[in-house]
């Protein structure tokens, strides 16, 4: 479906700009390769020149290499102007990894790229091991200062080397920002880590290892690696605990033993044919929620994987209008009630239903029924009657993307704007017609009348 409307849209654009569009577009890679250190990260460019489409992002072994995204999309890219969007690659062991591109998208020159990869090369080699500092050389005593001189010498004969030689956290893989920083960001249901750390000397001492209890939100954890002379190394790792489950924790929610799937989503959030595919399989509920900046929810998409059909994505923005649309409040009879857009294109995957906070105008135990608006023959078609508020809230079965209004009053889906303006007609109609008659019976009253009053007058 994307890949017709973006065909669509460049066969529009040569039909309205013939003589402009001429350039040759594409998308590339650059560069074709990587070499990375264990921990470290490079990134590579993904450039779009005269296209328009999606670019999906994987990794052949993410246990060597991890992407930072698996999505990019171009937009619409005219001739002669680029787009350049960034991908970040982590070194996780050592090995060689493949990061393929896989094009969704096409030139304004017609040329269909659907299918087409790109590919980069990551090869991760192991983390250089910093040279150790030499102890200073001992200076030779005097007789006159013999006795300090011993102790600078015991002094100096205690190692100086508080260095990390490597550190871990049991079952996930640090990022590293620099010798001293870490990172590291977790699901909603870790409410614990383990972490690992030893020092290039073995007479070195090590605290803040072992198990760390963690909060929602960052978590700041102190490493630190102190030399048999004394000196301290501070080692810090910021683990993030996310406050709920998000798009990138997919996966690993379906395969695990929880009852309800709740996914929090962002306003433009997108589901990629990847994300739906794996709900199809797992034949699972989803809930995907949407709060707003007060933690209130505001929608729920709620996917049943035992009922959807194949499906390329699934945009999953709800907005509430706040103004009128003019044909549907004709067409509704100027009904009161709330407007809704669900964008997307069109078609929304089998079995998917909506859950919707309608408490700022609608009470508790209150009847609503929804009308999707077609634009095409301009009417209201009831797509659901009579659901009951429940908690502020109503849930709904969508089929389409588009404008919908929702309202306490019933309203014949069979007429439409036309109709209406017809019926208007008629009505007018009607009223001259009356009036016509009316007009006619009260001017044959008063002729009748004077003629009596003139037979009369002549009589005398």
């Amino acid at each position: 479906m994307k890949r017709l409307i973006n065909n669509i849209v460049i066969v529009v654009l040569l039909m309205i700009f013939p003589m402009v569009i001429k350039a040759t577009g594409g998308i590339s890679a650059s560069p074709a390769s990587l070499t990375i250190e264990v921990g470290s990260t490079k990134s590579f460019n993904i450039i779009a020149t005269n296209t328009i489409g999606d670019v999906s992002i994987s990794s052949s072994n993410s246990g060597v290499a991890q992407v930072s995204t698996s999505y990019w999309t171009t937009g619409m890219v005219d001739e002669g102007q680029t787009k350049t969007g960034s991908v970040t690659v982590t070194g996780v062991s050592e090995g060689t990894s493949t990061i393929t591109l896989v094009l969704d998208a096409a030139t304004f020159d017609s040329d269909d790229l659907y299918g087409q990869t790109r590919t980069v090369v990551v090869n991760v080699v192991p983390k250089k091991t910093p040279t150790p500092t030499p102890a200073p050389t001992p200076q030779p005593s005097n007789n006159t200062n013999n006795n300090q001189t011993n102790k600078e010498e015991k002094k100096e004969d205690k190692s100086n080397n508080n260095n990390l030689k490597e550190i871990s956290i049991e079952g996930y893989d640090l990022t590293k920002v620099d010798n001293n920083n870490y990172t590291l960001s977790v699901s909603n249901d870790v409410t614990s880590i383990n972490v690992n750390a030893s020092a290039e000397d073995t007479k070195a001492t090590i605290t803040g290892t072992g198990k760390h209890d963690l909060n929602v939100g960052d978590n700041n954890i102190e490493i630190i690696i102190k030399s048999e002379s004394g000196s301290e190394n501070k080692i810090n790792i910021k683990v993030t605990r996310n406050d709920g489950y998000y798009l990138e924790d997919l996966s690993d929610i379906l395969i695990k033993d929880i009852n309800d799937i709740n996914i929090n989503i962002k306003a433009d959030s997108k589901l990629s044919s990847q994300d739906l595919s794996k709900i199809k399989e797992s034949k699972r509920k989803v809930k995907l929620n949407y709060y707003d900046d007060n933690k209130k929810l505001l929608y729920s998409w709620i996917i049943d994987g035992s009922k959807i059909n194949d499906f390329d994505s699934l945009l999953t923005t709800v907005s509430y209008e706040l103004e009128k649309n003019k044909d549907i409040y004709k067409l509704s009879n100027y009904a009161d009630g709330m407007y809704i857009v669900v964008s997307g294109d069109n078609i929304i995957p089998k079995g998917t239903k909506i859950k919707l906070y309608v408490g700022d105008k609608y009470k508790d135990n209150d009847l609503l029924n929804i009308y999707y608006y077609n634009k095409n023959n301009k009417e209201l078609i009831n797509s659901s009657k009579s659901l009951k508020v429940k908690d502020g809230y109503i849930e709904f079965e969508v089929s389409e993307s588009g404008d919908y209004f929702i309202t306490m009053s019933s309203i014949d889906n069979s007429v439409s704007i036309e109709s209406n303006s017809n019926g208007v007609m008629n009505i007018l109609l009607i009223i001259i017609i009356i009036l016509s008659i009316l007009i006619v019976l009260v001017s044959t009253i008063m002729i009748i009348l004077l003629k009596r009053k003139n037979k009369g007058v002549s009589n005398n």
